[in-house]
């Protein structure tokens, strides 16, 4: 059963705590935007992990060659660090305070809770409906996420399931508000993050990500080795279940893990359990598994890991027992059994026989795992660390 997560948290937070830390957390950002002069800064801020990212180093290091001054604020939030976090939140909002641009790879309510100036956007497509229309000018703020894709349903769109936030909540914190801009990684996500995130289309822009360039860096270092190595072994296959925020919600690959109900697969094939990080409260850096690397297959129920494994040349099984469910709360956006349902087992019994088939020879249909992946990841969109330094450079106000 997965631990609670953050998100359960929030919900137990008092509506009077929320309005007083709105008010001190703008307060203090008033005060550092009177006296603190804008700079050549560009902040880019995580709670998740607390070493920059990939993504974060690469598109930093592209706009330090631009002449820009990066500072990076990156500190996994837990509840036994609350004294250490304030000091970093007040850090944070200096740094948001003199920066001309934020890069963000999540959702943070040092950002969503702030009022920053903003300006008119008076056509704006796509804009019926949605919550966030403000646009914020100082600083601008970029939000990369963190995932490629989109295959389950995520902020908005899950508002009130299990695995999502309560309206209440969502309006108390003003998720995901202040986002100049959102970067996804190909123009088939742009309509989900639209939804996800509630911001008119037109604020959705496929650039792609670093981590994808280095992606196909580590596949072609991989087929290197691999010509050089002598001896197949045993297949290599990594288990990778998706995050499950809420601690009642079912978990039918950590039931598979605690059972040992896998072990008729052990004559053929090595198996790395690789549960989501944030299941174990450890960081979670956005990165490439590292096991993911040495895999042969991929099974996973609703991860966007399947992207990555897509890069990497991975075969890929979805494991979807509680398919009818997961549609319930959090909903997906790409469902398996339509798009590719070769690829799709429903019980143990089916995944050990599609695994074992696939070992042993049988045809894999990498047709269906290229349909549902299709618009999702565009190969077109390389070399991301540049193309995002001088999209920040067009939009933000450095100079």
């Amino acid at each position: 059963m997965a631990p609670e997560a953050g998100g359960e948290l929030m919900e137990r937070v008092p509506t009077w705590i929320i309005s007083a830390a709105r008010y001190l957390l703008n307060s203090i950002y008033k005060l550092f935007d009177t006296v603190c002069p804008r700079g050549n800064y560009v902040v880019f801020l995580s709670r998740q992990a607390s070493t920059p990212s990939y993504d974060f180093s690469a598109i930093g290091e592209a706009l330090e060659k631009r002449g820009y001054q990066c500072v990076y604020l990156v500190k996994k939030l837990k509840t036994r660090n609350a004294i250490p976090y304030a000091l970093f939140a007040l850090k944070s909002l200096y740094w948001l305070a003199r920066c001309r641009a934020c890069i963000l790879d999540r959702y943070n309510p040092l950002v969503s809770m702030i009022d920053f100036k903003c300006e008119d956007r008076p056509t704006q497509e796509g804009a019926e409906g949605v919550r966030h229309l403000e646009f914020p000018c100082e600083p601008v703020v970029v939000q990369i996420w963190h995932a490629f894709g989109a295959f389950k349903k995520f902020g908005y769109q899950s508002i009130g399931t299990r695995e999502g936030h309560s309206e209440s909540i969502a309006r108390e914190f003003d998720i995901h508000r202040n986002y100049s801009w959102i970067l996804c990684t190909g123009e088939g996500a742009r309509k989900a993050y639209a939804e996800a995130f509630s911001y008119p289309l037109d604020r959705i822009v496929a650039l792609g990500r670093p981590e994808y360039d280095k992606l196909l860096m580590l596949t072609e270092k991989k087929r290197v080795q691999d010509r050089g190595a002598g001896g197949a072994g045993k297949a290599r296959i990594i288990i990778a279940p998706t995050l499950r925020k809420d601690c009642h919600s079912s978990h039918p690959l950590r039931r598979l893990y605690d059972s040992g109900a896998l072990s008729a697969l052990d004559p053929i094939a090595d198996i790395h359990w690789s549960f989501h990080p944030l299941d174990d409260r450890k960081d979670a850096p956005g990165a490439v598994n590292e096991g993911l690397l040495a895999a042969d297959y991929v099974v996973t129920d609703y991860s966007s890991i399947v992207y990555e494994a897509w890069i990497l040349n991975k075969k890929v099984l979805f494991y979807a027992e509680d398919i009818d469910e997961y549609i319930e709360s959090p909903g997906l956006f790409s469902n398996p059994i339509e798009i590719c349902p070769s690829l799709v087992a429903t019980n143990e019994g089916e995944l050990v026989e599609k695994v074992s088939r696939w070992i042993s020879g049988g045809d894999y249909p990498q047709n269906e795992l290229d349909r549902f992946v299709s618009g999702m990841v565009d190969e077109r969109l390389s070399n991301a660390a540049e193309s995002i330094a001088l999209f920040v450079e067009e939009v933000s106000t450095i100079r």
